[in-house]
């Protein structure tokens, strides 16, 4: 079903005739469609239900989807919590500027969730008394139950390759090393396909290492395209051009002190590119050279790897 990068189906030998604006656009056309297709899907959960329990020794979970914009209250703080629970030693001192991001993506219209519960017996009684009675239950709900954990993923495009992209994979303490993991992502990756997206993306910071042997062993490789495999000025570059040239300026992680206008055209030689005549020197304090300061959005990519695993 999934293939590591390296595996990635290319072309035969030969050179390839390099596609035509009018297939440019038609491609970028059919993959917007297929985003908004698979956006459109109310409870992605609901086509598969060999996935919506999870059992294993006697302990059972049960699953069931939600959308971003329209978790309650309760819920919200509890992804907030166990977030923090999870990922703040992770993060360090960028947990507080981190949080912040996160707090704003988990929230969005376009995030997806799969909820992780737990019920006691008499709630999941009620559940197959409806079903007797003709009423449809297809999957309990997390309004009566414990949540232990949660999925946050989106439909994106990345590279111009339509992908599932997983934001959060978040399991409380007492229900890891069960293969819940595994579970999960086995049920990602059905989803994905299901929607006819061609990978399933992830971020995982560098300083998890046990979040990176879990991928490595589901066949996830870090992607081609990772950020962390790029030099921090080409990404600070980057980031300038991108953003018409409305820059931050220090950061302790380059230790390089250069000018500013020095280190643009180190990212400029780099990239083979001109340097642009907006290009503006930044000097310290002291008025003589200064570090330069990523953005914190350059310092996650920088920080972490994208892991990704091509489907067939």
């Amino acid at each position: 079903m999934a293939t590591a990068e390296n595996k990635r189906p290319r072309s035969s030998g030969g050179v390839e005739r390099p596609p035509s604006r009018k297939e440019i656009l038609g491609r970028k056309k059919a993959i917007k469609e297929l985003i908004r297709k698979a956006v459109a899907v109310k409870d992605h959960l609901a086509q598969f239900p060999d996935f919506h329990k999870y059992e294993r020794s006697g302990f059972s979970i049960y699953l069931e989807s939600g959308h971003g914009n329209q978790l309650p209250v309760p819920m919200r703080k509890y992804i907030q919590n166990l977030l923090k629970a999870n990922m703040k030693g992770t993060y360090g001192s960028e947990w507080t500027s981190e949080e912040k991001i996160k707090r704003r993506e988990m929230v969005a219209p376009e995030a997806r969730y799969i909820l992780i519960c737990q019920y006691a017996d008499s709630d999941i009684a009620k559940c197959f008394m409806k079903q007797d009675s003709g009423v449809e239950c297809a999957h309990v709900t997390c309004r009566g139950g414990r949540l232990l954990g949660f999925v946050h993923y989106r439909f994106v495009v990345e590279e111009d390759v339509p992908v599932l992209y997983v934001y959060e994979l978040q399991l409380e303490s007492s229900v890891q090393g069960k293969g819940l993991g595994k579970f999960l992502m086995q049920l990602i990756e059905l989803i994905a396909c299901k929607s006819q997206m061609e990978a399933v993306m992830l971020t995982v910071q560098k300083s998890n290492t046990d979040a990176m042997a879990f991928y490595n062993n589901l066949g996830y490789v870090i992607s081609s395209t990772s950020p962390s495999r790029v030099d921090p000025l080409v990404l600070l570059y980057q980031e300038i051009v991108s953003t018409g040239t409305r820059y931050l300026y220090v950061d302790s992680f380059i230790f390089h002190r250069l000018e500013f206008i020095e280190a643009m055209r180190s990212c400029a030689r780099h990239l083979n590119l001109k340097p642009s005549a907006n290009w503006r020197k930044a000097s310290n304090a002291r008025g003589s050279t200064t570090r330069l300061w990523l953005h914190n959005k350059l310092w996650r990519d920088a920080t972490a790897h994208v892991f990704v695993i091509y489907l067939e």
